[in-house]
């Protein structure tokens, strides 16, 4: 097996762990959007938004990474908000 082998196979076992992760986190977007539909909050809230972009940032142990993880977790927090907006055309 070649080094390019093993790096994929590694990529592929985190790839496992984050969709069973992000499995996880749509569950807990539900729970959120079911608590702001009963006290007719909107989708968005940006500060909270902003909260976890730094958070996440100050977090990355790499500073050349952390505008990257950045960018992942926004569109991470962009697919909740249409995830939500799913669920609220559902109901």
């Amino acid at each position: 097996m070649t080094e390019l082998d093993q790096a994929r196979q590694e990529i592929n076992r985190i790839n496992q762990q984050l969709v069973k992760l992000l499995e996880q986190r749509f569950t807990a977007v539900t729970k959120v959007n079911n608590y702001k539909v009963a006290h007719q909050l909107p989708i968005l809230d940006q500060q909270r938004e902003q909260a976890i972009l730094n958070k996440v940032t100050a977090e990355t142990s790499d500073p050349a990474k952390a505008p990257f993880i950045a960018a992942i977790f926004k569109d991470i927090m962009k697919q909740s908000r249409q995830y939500e907006q799913a669920l609220r055309k559902e109901d």
